[in-house]
């Protein structure tokens, strides 16, 4: 397959086992059966690390791969998110679930949490905070927190 300028599509593989690859099989058999035999390929480019990968994404030509909405958005100069079924990949899109690969942070606090890391908690949970994740292209979390015993 080529790009609209007949630049050859090179993909950017994971490792099976990593949560991009995961995500990505689940999206259609079609594409986890279409996965499945590029692992098998030899000469794929692997990649292990999200750095590793955006390194290849912006390099090479061609490059087709998986990464968070959040980097894309940072490297909006040099990347570009992949509409799937005309469903642009957006945090509200990524919340409801109308676009279908994403996953989401967990934020894991001791109890009680630290004076400081109970204010940083806060401050993501506030409206300000929200703001930032979804200018960043972080869905926003779920607004009443779980805290276990």
């Amino acid at each position: 397959r080529t790009c609209p300028d007949r630049t050859p599509i090179r993909i950017i593989m994971r490792p099976a086992g990593d949560i991009n690859t995961i995500l990505l099989k689940a999206v259609s058999p079609q594409l986890d059966t279409a996965i499945g035999a590029a692992e098998k390929r030899p000469g794929m480019l692997f990649t292990l690390t999200d750095q590793e990968t955006l390194e290849h994404l912006e390099k090479v030509p061609g490059a087709l791969g998986a990464t968070s909405l959040s980097e894309v958005l940072s490297r909006a100069n040099l990347l570009k998110a992949l509409v799937l079924d005309g469903i642009e990949p957006t945090p509200q899109a990524l919340t409801d679930g109308t676009y279908p690969v994403g996953f989401s942070f967990l934020m894991v606090v001791r109890t009680p949490p630290a004076p400081l890391v109970e204010s940083f908690a806060a401050f993501v949970l506030s409206e300000r905070g929200q703001k930032i994740l979804a200018e960043t292209g972080h869905a926003p979390p779920d607004l009443k927190p779980s805290r276990q015993p």
